[in-house]
């Protein structure tokens, strides 16, 4: 693993927005539009959250008026109440993909201290906690690669995909996934700028790389133009002030 990671790291091009690199960014989105933007409709709003505990509860076989289907219910109104207050800026109910990456952002620059590089907002603390018990559907305390093929399924991840992903993040299936190093993989899948780190490979995608050779080359070709335009005025506003200092120096009929 440690060949792979080393290559994917020297062909992904570090382009920052809101301070994270395009690598970052993509992750972001990719986790945005996979697991919370349930419509589809590019923002998140309580319905998202909704339709994404009812299809989990579906799942699960959680009934109505069980325990665990009033509990998830609770605990997804908490989760999105907390997610509001991190990144709805404008405060009209909705989280827009803009909104996502700047809240994470912010977060990964005021946490940036070693001693912090594992924590994750409270809300996600909560849901991290909730997805692994998801996955976890044999509640023995660990998630082998039937069951996380089986919850990625219903996210639209295929299964060999999955498994490939497995594969990985449990080290050829020598480590446990356990909800301690499944918190771990998650923190790192947020904050890491990292392509070959394990967290990488949390949520079944195995390539973010795609296609950033060719953003790294419309972002240099863009550089360069601004570049040139920048020149090209400081040039045009040199000529005009010569041509000034000319005609003031140059006597008139009168004199």
């Amino acid at each position: 693993m440690g060949n792979v990671a080393q290559s994917l790291h020297n062909i992904v091009p570090h382009t920052h927005h809101h301070g994270l690199s395009e690598f970052q960014k993509r992750k972001l989105l990719y986790e945005f539009h996979t697991f919370y933007d349930v419509n589809k409709d590019g923002c998140l709003e309580w319905r998202d959250f909704e339709q994404a505990r009812e299809k989990i509860c579906k799942m699960s076989g959680w009934e109505p008026g069980s325990e665990k289907f009033d509990k998830t219910k609770n605990l997804f109104v908490d989760i999105w109440r907390k997610l509001q207050d991190c990144a709805d800026e404008n405060c009209d109910n909705k989280i827009s993909a803009d909104e996502w990456v700047k809240m994470w952002a912010s977060y990964i620059k005021h946490h940036s201290d070693p001693g912090e590089v594992a924590k994750v907002p409270d809300w996600v603390e909560e849901y991290v906690e909730y997805k692994f018990n998801l996955f976890d559907r044999t509640a023995d305390g660990i998630i082998d690669i039937e069951e996380f093929e089986y919850v990625l399924g219903y996210f639209g991840i295929s299964p060999p995909a999955a498994k490939s992903a497995f594969i990985i993040i449990s080290q050829n299936m020598e480590r446990r996934i356990d909800l301690p190093y499944y918190k771990q993989l998650v923190a790192e899948y947020y904050r890491s700028d990292d392509p070959g780190a394990l967290g990488t490979f949390i949520n079944g995608k195995l390539d973010f790389c795609d296609g950033l050779e060719d953003a790294q080359i419309r972002n240099d070709k863009n550089h360069r133009d601004n570049q040139q335009q920048h020149s090209h005025s400081q040039q045009q506003q040199q000529k005009q002030k010569n041509q000034e200092q000319k005609h003031a120096a140059t006597p008139t009929s009168n004199g």
